[in-house]
């Protein structure tokens, strides 16, 4: 007998908790009925689906392949529908899922009737900016704009005797690949990226530059033993793979040069870069040290007696951070092109070297750099060196437990090691054997260094760390809740936001919030460093046409804005303005999720003349007080210019915060 599929069949489905069963029959049954008796049953259906997401969360990719029969049975009106699959799918590991989302997502937002939505609009805008600015962190934008680097690694490939065939292992966008392609001699190119989110844009980039015949992209790590050459003819003459970090050694690339080694190299092949060379130097720097200790607390990228390799191995920072106490030193070299010598590298143990201070004062770490050699001979044009200025890598950091006096000319004894492809570097005098550490996270002692000195302990219960109400066991003390939604690099503190309202909602007798007022306070303003470091620059890319391909990604915040640094440039476009605030003098709007789904618009007035504009930069005003530590700023998606005034939104959505513009 054939099965009978019918509305009431779906709902019955739903309620015994049979979601795939429940929505076999709202497919076949609705699609018989008016419209708008099919729209009566759309909250049903919705509320099937997301269970059904609920129990695997691969059958949201199952609903994804069947929107066409969605917006058949709902039309216009399944706009919910779509945000709940969207919200689903997002975080997928597809190829090419990454630009097929944004372009959904875009599809939602101009569809008809979306503006009927208004919350969900502001979900969508959230929604977009994240997957926008998905594919690229900070510091890869400004290492793709970096006009240095590639005119370096242009350079390199250029002077290579040999260079028939080339690996780019690592490529990312795809720029060096086609920067390869693009050099006479060079007839094949295999270009390797394991990055989901990337590997779409490579071959979009491979496309648009006309090299297809010449670039192959293998979606793969080459370490993975199914990445193979087999043929002696295919084997490269030369191999580029940008994997340096700050540290040289952070991105593997110890471990994937001598996999090249072993398995796909020739006794020719050239590796680029060829060689490199760690420099050391002694600093001192009261912000650094204050970012990774306080009182008995310890970061997670300090190294102390009783927990050596912490979970992190070093801090990034610019120059400007710190004072020098000694000259750079060299302390490592590495040389990527002698197979034997890296194999004895790879088993190095720890040593011990000595830096030699120039100035008595106290040292609170050490600071390190890298030249790297682009080719074999040491050409001194094609070093890359992460100590310039305008370099798109930041300088390591590896801070001590505790302050050490040192005295010009006596030379203080280090030691650091590698293990698998980790570098760590400390000085035993830096910290006590007799004295033991609690480790946080850099963000909790900021919140540490930052919270109210008046804390009653006894019932106050400070959020502004994390902490599990499961494991506290007499909950019915607390009165008092202490918080703290400003991140040490300038940006709000969705995890902070979520655990209050989530404190308020589970505990009954909490009477107070402390701070009671927390204001964000905007401003417009450009500077063409973080456009620079924030959108792809066309001027940068070495005649590469990187723009199509990454049409629609951009950096969509910015963090760690220091206003006081003579490395930023920002020049304000408006007075200030009050974005929102949250009054924590009424617990109970927290209790009853007022702050869950906001949407604000506002227009703000320019200067006149103030050029291009570039976003809105950030700053929190907690209880009538300013913070003086570093800003965020969300960035519009294109600069604005002639703007005699700006049309702006504010969202919050499930403590995710956005602040964008509105194209009229």
């Amino acid at each position: 007998m054939s099965q009978v599929f019918n509305v009431q069949r779906a709902l019955d489905s739903l309620a015994n908790g049979k979601y795939a069963e429940s929505l076999k029959n709202f497919f076949v049954s609705l699609i018989g009925l008016e419209k708008t008796r099919r729209l009566q049953y759309e909250p049903h259906f919705r509320s099937a689906m997301e269970y059904w997401f609920a129990e695997d969360h691969m059958n949201a990719m199952k609903m994804y392949e069947m929107l066409d029969k969605i917006e058949l049975l709902f039309g216009e009106d399944s706009i919910k529908i779509k945000i709940s699959i969207l919200r689903a799918v997002i975080d997928f590991e597809i190829p090419d899922i990454l630009p097929r989302l944004l372009f959904f997502c875009e599809n939602i937002y101009n569809a008809p009737g979306v503006s009927n939505y208004p919350e969900d609009m502001s979900e969508l805008r959230i929604i977009r900016m994240n997957l926008k600015s998905q594919a690229f962190s900070q510091w890869h934008m400004k290492m793709i704009n970096d006009l240095d680097r590639n005119r370096k690694f242009q350079e390199a490939i250029m002077r290579n005797p040999e260079k028939s065939i080339v690996f780019d292992i690592g490529t990312g966008t795809g720029l060096l690949a086609v920067i390869a392609a693009n050099i006479p001699g060079v007839k094949k190119v295999i270009a390797i990226e394991e990055n989901n989110q990337l590997i779409k844009i490579a071959q979009e980039t491979i496309v648009n530059n006309n090299c297809k015949n010449i670039v192959k992209i293998e979606w793969t790590n080459s370490l993975s033993p199914y990445f193979e050459v087999k043929k002696e003819n295919d084997r490269p003459d030369l191999i580029v793979s940008e994997i340096l970090d700050c540290c040289i050694f952070g991105e593997n690339i110890i471990s994937t040069f001598l996999d090249a080694h072993r398995r796909f190299t020739k006794k020719s092949t050239i590796f680029s870069p060829s060689n490199a060379s760690l420099y050391g130097r002694l600093i001192y720097s009261p912000k650094i040290n204050k970012l990774h200790c306080q009182g008995n607390f310890r970061s997670t990228y300090i190294k102390t007696f009783d927990i050596f390799q912490q979970e992190d191995p070093y801090w990034c920072c610019k120059k400007e951070d710190f004072e020098d106490l000694s000259e750079p030193k060299n302390i490592i070299d590495v040389d990527f092109q002698n197979f034997e010598k890296l194999v004895e590298f790879e088993r190095r143990k720890d040593e011990t070297f000595e830096i030699i201070p120039n100035k008595n004062g106290v040292c609170h770490g050490v600071a390190v750099h890298f030249l790297a050699n682009l080719l074999p001979n040491n050409d001194i044009s094609c070093q890359i060196n992460s100590s310039s200025p305008n370099s798109c890598w930041d300088m390591g950091i590896f801070p001590f437990a505790e302050p050490i006096e040192v005295t010009c000319g006596v030379p203080l004894t280090l030691n650091y090691s590698i293990n698998k492809d980790r570098l760590d570097i400390w000085c035993s005098r830096g910290f006590s054997e007799d004295k033991t550490y609690e480790i946080k996270s850099v963000e909790e002692i900021y919140n540490l260094s930052n919270r109210e000195k008046t804390i009653n302990n006894e019932t106050t219960l400070d959020l502004s760390t994390s902490f599990d109400l499961k494991n506290e066991s007499n909950l019915s003390k607390y009165t008092t809740v202490f918080t703290n939604l400003r991140r040490q690099d300038g940006s709000f503190d969705s995890e902070a936001f979520l655990r209050l309202e989530g404190a308020i909602i589970s505990l009954k007798n909490i009477e107070n919030i402390t701070p009671k007022s927390v204001k964000i306070i905007g401003r417009l303003f450009k500077s063409e460093k973080i456009h620079q470091e924030s959108r792809p620059d066309s001027n940068m890319h070495c005649h590469v046409d990187l723009l199509k391909s990454l049409k629609g990604f951009n950096l969509m915040e910015y963090r760690d804005i220091d206003l006081k640094s003579t490395n930023f440039d920002v020049e304000f476009c408006s007075d200030e303005f009050e974005i929102f605030e949250f009054d924590f003098g009424d617990v109970m709007r927290l209790a009853k999720k007022e702050y869950s789904n906001l949407s604000r618009r506002f227009q703000i007035k320019t200067i006149s003349s103030c050029g291009p504009i570039d976003g809105v930069i950030y700053e929190f005003e907690i209880d009538g007080s300013r913070n003086n530590g570093n800003r965020a700023a969300f960035l519009f998606e294109e600069r604005r210019s002639n703007l005699s005034k700006a049309d702006l939104v504010f969202d919050f959505q499930e403590a995710q915060m956005l602040i964008s513009d509105i194209v009229l």
